[in-house]
């Protein structure tokens, strides 16, 4: 959509997103990053396959692999600042063939999530020098594939102020509730903030009464559509009031 042309003489974007945390009406935001980029990661690593009795004639992949996996979540746990949120799943892996053979290759498929810009490249280069050293270390090689995901979703303050002020204006004392922190799920809203100032916000739809608290992602998965009245009426407030006093 950006490539086509969809951003071309927009000034400021909102965005929202359902979220059944909070409960139905309310509006949730924060400054700065409010959602993490991703990254796809595809690993080959390579050995040499021999007889499960002469392991010496060969190079163990799947012991590389694991040593690779154990390593890498200290990278996460000691070279990064605690502050600066990162996590990185493996949540695929593959190889060998049977039970008394030196597997030759497994291949890995994670994601690493993070919320700012410099901490995701950084950890990048660190993940494939630590699979680099340790591949070698064993006698073995890799191949290794990052696919650029989602970017992260960062708020501008001053859209976040902005939505603030006319949710309360709109709804009430107590309509806006900032966010607590940020959150290491993605979303593609990111891409336009790249482009173009705004703010990303979340819509309250959980209510027990109508079983409409389950997370995203679940089975149970529903929304209280009560909600979707604030959220046509902000989303329109904050465009119409927008070009009527634009944010400089």
């Amino acid at each position: 959509m950006i490539a086509d042309g969809a951003l071309e003489g927009v000034d400021a974007i909102f965005g929202l997103r359902v979220d059944p945390d909070y409960p139905t009406g309310m509006v949730v935001s924060k400054n700065e990053a409010v959602m993490a980029a991703s990254d796809w990661l595809m690993i080959d690593i390579c050995g040499t396959g021999a007889h499960g009795a002469y392991p010496h004639r060969g190079v163990d992949a799947i012991v590389i692999a694991g040593q690779f996996i154990t390593a890498v979540q200290a990278l996460i746990s000691r070279e990064l600042n605690p502050l600066d949120s990162a996590v990185i799943t493996f949540g695929a892996i593959s190889g060998g063939k049977t039970r008394n053979v030196i597997c030759d290759n497994v291949h890995l498929e994670g994601i690493l999530r993070t919320l700012k810009p410099e901490v995701r490249e950084r950890t990048i280069t660190r993940i494939e020098a630590m699979l680099d050293g340790i591949t070698k270390a064993y006698g073995g090689s890799y191949q290794f594939k990052r696919k650029k995901s989602y970017s992260a979703t960062i708020n501008d303050g001053r859209f976040v102020d902005f939505i603030q002020q006319n949710a309360v204006s709109l709804f009430g004392e107590g309509a806006f509730t900032p966010l607590p922190g940020s959150r290491l799920g993605c979303e593609d809203f990111g891409y336009y903030l790249e482009k173009v100032p705004g703010a990303f916000w979340f819509l309250g739809t959980g209510n027990a009464e109508k079983d409409t608290q389950h997370p995203w992602h679940s089975p149970l998965f529903n929304i209280d559509e009560d909600a979707l009245v604030n959220g046509v009426a902000l989303q329109a407030a904050l465009a119409y009031r927008y070009l009527e006093s634009p944010i400089r």
